[in-house]
């Protein structure tokens, strides 16, 4: 009897740490933004804004400056960052831009040869952007 409650106070402690650990789609609450550890050179070297994310930035405020920014700066949300993403992986990266103070996420595609400027999204304000 006293080894099934040993177990189970041990299994409630797991569960415990593992809530605290991660969040309900299994990824660790530690991690779902962080300082990215690669150097961004190569990205902010060779860029192509797509017509959808120029269409965004014009309708959400965004300029080259701050998307920019944002990829020197700022953080890769790995929740909204999809290394399986086809034709091409993507990454997120998110900063509040210290011209305007938006904060910002920059999602882009890393395709071979090129990086991609997919879309940019102002976190905080809802835009009514008519972009097909």
């Amino acid at each position: 009897m006293q080894k099934k409650i040993g177990r189970a106070i041990a299994i409630l402690i797991i569960a415990g740490i593992n809530y605290f650990f991660f969040q309900k789609d299994g990824k660790s609450t530690s991690s779902s933004t962080q300082k990215p550890d690669q150097s961004r050179s190569s990205i902010l070297k060779n860029i192509k804004i797509t017509r959808h994310a120029k269409c965004r930035m014009g309708c959400r405020k965004i300029n080259e400056s701050e998307i920019m920014e944002v990829i020197e700066q700022g953080s890769i949300n790995k929740r909204k960052t999809n290394p399986n993403s086809k034709p091409c992986p993507t990454t997120a990266y998110e900063h509040r831009t210290y011209h305007d103070k938006q904060k910002t996420r920059v999602i882009v595609g890393h395709c071979p040869g090129i990086h991609k400027i997919v879309t940019v999204i102002d976190l905080e304000n809802e835009y009514q952007c008519q972009c097909h």
